[in-house]
């Protein structure tokens, strides 16, 4: 067989290999992946407007003026082509590494039969007091490690990302405190099927009352991106009002921007867990062939191995 008609060897690789690398230099750019998103079905978030956030970024970086926060600055404010800064804190890299992803999972919903489910997950006691991040080397640990345990004791692969909010409350009810969260998308048979058996590894809290939230997944590129959004957010619990008909309105939130020490607290966080650390797979790979890049279900093989690596089997308990 001569070299041109082998077939082309998929190799397992990193957000961080594909941004760095030459051809990862289009997801800096505007070109597709294209998507809509948020509740006025608004363009996704240019180039120009990530750079203009991290400029935003350095600055108050440096108005914190500590020695980590500097160093950052310093990086990011360097973060051009051909020398990405590739902090998780970066927006222009973040906004590259989403498109990446959007990307990478261009086939996975024709691929499973147009049958997919997006659960969002919340592990109520792997919340952070505002103030502590610096104290987690990767903050969304304690949420991967039992979103791992509850897929493997169902037998389910899912692909997704995850997300952290400010959580605060109007009247001060309680202290404010950092939430991570995930949103996966997983094959719809399988997952729907065992979904009784998923839900307990995820208790519900006193400000949680639904920690898993299934639905069905219609496959669009808005659905991949919100997976791994650039964005972070303070959400903020509002108390019940009286509603013009005299009854009462039900608990609800407002989201706002992360400002202040608040914001470079986070920026910190994300700088030392890094872009990768923000993806979710279990039983898929992200892989590189061809001079492209595509999220694929890992074969038969790959998967026992994956399993004995990263998944400790442990069973359900409330924390």
């Amino acid at each position: 067989m001569s070299n041109s008609s082998r077939p082309t060897r998929a190799t397992r690789t990193t957000i961080d290999d594909i941004l760095s690398s030459q051809a990862g230099r289009r997801f800096f750019g505007d070109g597709p992946p294209n998507w809509r998103q948020g509740r006025n079905d608004q363009p996704a978030k240019t180039s120009e407007l990530a750079v203009h956030e991290r400029g935003l970024l350095a600055k108050a970086l440096r108005r914190d003026g500590s020695a980590e926060a500097l160093e950052l600055a310093g990086r990011i404010d360097l973060c051009r082509r051909g020398r990405r800064c590739l902090s998780g804190a970066c927006p222009a890299c973040a906004r590259a590494a989403q498109r990446v992803f959007v990307h990478a999972c261009r086939n996975l919903f024709d691929g499973h039969g147009q049958e997919m489910v997006a659960v969002n997950v919340v592990c109520h006691w792997a919340g952070i007091d505002r103030g502590r991040l610096a104290e987690h080397e990767d903050i969304f640990e304690d949420t991967r490690g039992r979103l791992l345990d509850a897929l493997a004791d169902v037998a389910a692969r899912a692909v997704g990302g995850f997300d952290i909010s400010l959580n605060t409350h109007e009247s001060d009810a309680f202290e404010p405190y950092w939430a991570p969260h995930v949103l996966i998308m997983a094959p719809a048979r399988r997952l729907l099927r065992l979904g009784q058996d998923f839900r307990p590894w995820f208790p519900a809290g006193d400000d949680t009352p639904r920690p898993v939230r299934m639905s069905k997944f219609d496959g669009e590129a808005r659905g991949f991106a919100y997976a791994l959004k650039p964005d972070f957010s303070r959400r903020i619990s509002l108390e019940p009002r009286l509603l013009a008909d005299g009854s009462r309105s039900t608990f609800g939130t407002r989201g706002k921007p992360i400002g202040g020490a608040s914001r470079v607290e986070l920026a910190l966080a994300l700088d030392r867990a890094g872009l990768d650390a923000r993806l979710f797979m279990r039983g898929y790979e992200l892989v590189t062939s061809g001079g492209d890049v595509e999220i694929v279900p890992r074969t038969s093989s790959q998967g026992r191995a994956s399993q004995q690596a990263d998944q400790p089997g442990r069973t359900p308990s409330p924390r």
